[in-house]
């Protein structure tokens, strides 16, 4: 909870500052801490993927705006909306939540008119309505994982069928091919030797084997087809 206590911290210093003889410095501290933010930012390209430093100077800025403008009759109050969705997409509920309280606390005193009650109370709406949407972008971000890892899986599935395209191709060609004509062979030169029954047999078994080498070789085009 420390990113808790140094958003509270500078939200209460930035009250105590707006109000103080410092105040006639807010716009000149506001350009520093804006410029910080930036230089602090500059080469990120993903804006919610920012550091609890550049949140607090955020937080800060806002703060130093709304208080230095009259609070609750801040014509920047709607800054605040999006500093707690900000927060909600960053951490945890309960941060946001212990947040929006003590910001109601610290801007309470403000309560002039029936306006300023709305717009406290309008924190206690857009506070639920900032962790809903966090909550659904950060689905969105797992199933764009899952996505992506089902991506990769597919990728080495494919790279594993064609490693097994390639062993069958390799088999059929060398060793299955080689191995069916040597047989062939033998085969031939056992014939003028044999009886006319022995040759009917061995003609028979030239035949099977035959089909055999032009099966394999169909076989192995059909799986070159299959898989590219």
């Amino acid at each position: 909870m420390s990113i808790l206590l140094s958003l509270s911290l500078f939200s209460i210093l930035s009250l105590f500052l707006s109000y103080s003889p410092l105040s006639y410095f807010i716009p000149q501290l506001i350009a520093f801490l804006t410029f910080l933010t930036l230089v602090l930012n500059f080469k990120k390209h993903a804006p919610l993927l920012v550091s609890s430093t550049t949140l607090v100077l955020i937080t800060t800025i806002t703060s130093l705006l709304i208080f230095s403008t009259g609070a609750l009759a801040s014509p920047l109050f709607f800054l605040l909306y999006f500093l707690l969705f900000f927060i909600a997409f960053l951490y945890p509920p309960p941060v946001t939540l212990s947040f929006t309280i003590i910001y109601i606390l610290l801007l309470s005193p403000s309560l002039t008119s029936e306006s300023s009650v709305l717009s406290l109370l309008s924190l206690l709406l857009v506070t639920p309505s900032s962790i809903f949407f966090s909550k659904q972008y950060l689905k969105l971000l797992s199933q764009q994982n899952k996505i992506l890892i089902l991506k990769k899986k597919l990728k080495k599935e494919e790279k594993s069928i064609q490693s097994t395209e390639t062993d069958i191709l390799l088999w059929t060609s060398l060793n299955l091919k080689s191995s069916l004509q040597n047989v062939l062979d033998s085969l031939s030169s056992l014939l003028p030797t044999s009886t006319p029954i022995q040759k009917q047999e061995l003609k028979k078994s030239q035949s099977i084997i035959q089909k055999l080498l032009k099966q394999s070789t169909s076989l192995a085009k059909k799986i070159d087809q299959i898989t590219d």
